[in-house]
């Protein structure tokens, strides 16, 4: 039986993103960042299974609202839209886990798409801001990957060749 590192998280580093319209339809719970299966999920779990440390992740999933990467969910098929989006906005328990980490994070990069990054933006004060990456698929791959060699590491790792 294969052990895999404990995952490491820093606070000091918020990475914010979408759910995938691409899951796996293993049956019961599976933690999310194992669920979805795009290629930015692949890529981050390349990190992940490396004994990288890793940001704060918080993904925004049509299905399930606001989560963190070991959030349990089971399989759905959920598209977001624009009345969705309102909702998860102006849920409370969402604001608040969005709070939490954006409050303690020095450096934020959100990767989502134009209708997620909207509802993340409803949460923020005035003033307040962090980088988003509106380009295509390619472009936010190599932002997430930049933003994942940005948080510092106790020893030096193997970069995840994704």
């Amino acid at each position: 039986m294969i052990t895999m590192p404990q995952t490491q998280f820093d606070s000091r580093y918020l990475l914010l993103l979408p759910c995938g319209g691409r899951k796996s339809t293993a049956p019961g719970g599976m933690e999310a960042w194992d669920r979805y299966d795009g290629p930015m999920y692949r890529d981050l779990r390349c990190w992940r299974d490396a004994g990288c440390v890793l940001p704060a992740i918080l993904i925004l999933s049509a299905g399930y609202g606001l989560i963190e990467p070991r959030a349990r969910i089971p399989d759905y098929d959920v598209e977001m839209d624009d009345d969705l989006c309102t909702a998860l906005a102006e849920d409370d328990s969402n604001w608040s886990l969005f709070r939490r980490h954006f409050e303690r994070a020095e450096s934020v990069v959100s990767v989502a798409g134009r209708k997620y990054d909207a509802v993340f933006r409803q949460w923020l004060e005035p003033g307040e801001g962090y980088a988003w990456d509106d380009r295509g698929i390619g472009y936010k791959r190599q932002t997430m990957r930049q933003f994942l060699e940005s948080v510092p590491q106790p020893q030096p790792q193997v970069a995840c060749a994704a």
